[in-house]
Formats: C-alpha cells, structure tokens, sequence
C-alpha cells in the first residue's frame, strides 16, 4: 500500500505573489505568500490537491481531536475556496477554486531549468507550480482546520498580468528626448 503524502506540487495561476519580501495583512505576521488559483476543469490537479488534504486530516486528527471525537473533514476549515462563490465578479477566479498559501520562511523561486531567479519575475498572471504541504491546525480550541504551507514556486510560463488597478503606463504619455526642450510644456 502507497503511504499518502501532505506534500505536493500544484500547477494554477499565480496571484498577488509575496515572494520577495514577506507581508502581513490586517497585523497579522509578516509572510511569504501566493494566492493559487486553479480551473474547475482541472481534475488532476484537483485530485492531487483532495489526496494530499485527506492525508494532512489523517495525520492531524490528534491535532484536531475535541475530548475523543474528532470533526468530520467537511466540518473544519480547509484552505481551498470557490472562486465563484467567495469572488463573484472577479474574472480571474470565474469556474475556478483558489487556494492562499503562505509561509514564514522564505520559499525558493525557480525558473522552468530548476535554476533560482528573481521572485519579481512572478506575478499576477503566471503560470506556476507550488510546493505546498497541507497540515491540520489547532488554535486554542477556537480554530481548527487545514492550512496549506509555502515551500517553492516554479515559473513555468509568464502570462497576461491582471490585477484591480491601472498601470503607470496607462497613465501617462510618452515624453521627448530631454535634448529636445522645444516639446517641454513648462
């Protein structure tokens, strides 16, 4: 019998990437993380996901357990979400799930030849694979569920950038030479 593994590797579109510098939101500590946003019609990937989450249950219902029972893996909170649900209107989560995973530690960032590059180069809009492990958690009783960990991103291609802004280049019109002062408004 295969020994299931909480450690995996997920491909999806890379989303508001944290990856050089760690961030934290709303006072929470400062983390390295990436939002993972996967098709719906990816069932591969998915199943790959669903192994590696009943695996982390599995070996967090110590963690997890309440007196002798421990909840049902549908009754706790789990790290992967419905982008049509929790983001209607947000194109890039449309017939897709998303997951948020994050670390303290500051993960590798690889390109497609396994050779580090600079974690600017990924962005929004990326095609990505992530080294996650899922793992259960059990906050004082108030909280309990399955988080996914931040282990390493690979750039497998770079794709359209989208975000919820303008960019500078939107804003603003080419200028002349700085040796033609004839153009200069002021």
């Amino acid at each position: 019998m295969t020994e299931k593994s909480n450690r995996i590797v997920l491909k999806g579109i890379a989303n508001w990437p944290n990856l050089a510098q760690p961030k934290g939101i709303n006072g929470s500590p400062a983390k390295y993380s990436l939002c993972l946003i996967i098709p719906k019609d990816d069932i591969e990937t998915l199943n790959k996901y669903q192994a590696a989450l009943e695996a982390a249950y599995a070996g967090g219902e110590k963690k997890l357990a309440t007196g002798k029972s421990v909840p049902k893996l549908s009754a706790i909170r789990c790290p992967i979400h419905d982008g049509d649900v929790d983001k209607p209107g947000q194109e890039a989560y449309a017939n897709s799930y998303y997951l948020n995973i994050s670390s303290k530690d500051r993960p590798d960032v690889v390109g497609r030849d396994k050779e580090p590059i600079d974690p600017a180069e990924v962005y929004s809009g990326c095609l990505v694979n992530v080294s996650l492990n899922l793992y259960a958690y059990n906050a004082g009783g108030v909280s309990k569920g399955i988080a996914a960990g931040l282990n390493g991103v690979q750039l497998v291609k770079k794709g359209t950038r989208f975000g919820w802004g303008q960019r500078a280049r939107d804003d603003f019109q080419a200028l002349p030479d700085e040796d033609d002062e004839t153009d200069i408004p002021f």
